[in-house]
């Protein structure tokens, strides 16, 4: 059962950084500038596309952040209910849970700060 987890988080983190790496730069790309998708959106009502690389993060690593930390909750949550009283399974499951609350804490504070620094030094581009 363990080897079973572990080549099923090794295949997840593979297809997540393929993904990640085949599907960031197709979004970066700025195709209102060649295809005139600009005017289009703008004649139906719809908001300019926005593709610089920070909305372009949030919008791609942070749902898989989340679906891994849902699934690492629910593995946690897996060995509690089947500890049966072990105490060792309880306590790797409590590990987990606090490991993965950490981690998403740390991924979310990192985002919040360098959009914080990123838009200050914006700012002090512009004036």
């Amino acid at each position: 059962m363990k080897n079973f987890f572990t080549k099923a988080i090794i295949c997840f983190a593979v297809l997540v950084f393929c993904g990640i790496t085949l599907v960031i730069p197709a979004l970066a790309y700025d195709f209102d500038r060649d295809s005139g998708l600009e005017d289009l959106a703008k004649d139906t009502g719809h908001k300019e596309i926005e593709t610089d690389f920070s909305t372009v993060t949030f919008r791609l690593i942070m749902p898989l952040l989340g679906v891994a930390y849902l699934i690492l909750m629910m593995y946690a949550g897996y060995l509690w209910m089947a500890a049966s009283g072990n105490q060792e399974q309880v306590s790797k499951a409590k590990k987990i849970i606090i490991a993965a609350t950490i981690g998403l804490l740390l991924a979310l504070a990192s985002y919040a700060i360098s959009y914080y620094v990123v838009s200050i030094l914006g700012e002090g581009l512009v004036k």
